[in-house]
């Protein structure tokens, strides 16, 4: 996978992650494949995947208001 998204930098602070998901948004999309957004998203999930903090174990959602 990380072969696919070699063209594309991964963000690498919260700001950049920010700002490549407007990027994506406000990219053409059309009905062909189009590779170049598919690169770019998989960069912006690479992104968030790394922003997110290790969790504590399988927590429940909504666990504190039990």
């Amino acid at each position: 996978m990380l072969d696919a998204i070699r063209s594309v930098s991964v963000p690498q602070t919260l700001q950049e992650l920010e700002q490549a998901i407007d990027r994506y948004r406000s990219s053409e999309w059309n009905s062909e494949w189009n590779q170049d957004l598919f690169q770019q998203w998989q960069a912006i999930r690479l992104a968030a995947l790394a922003q997110v903090e290790p969790q504590r174990g399988d927590m429940v959602a909504g666990e504190d208001s039990y």
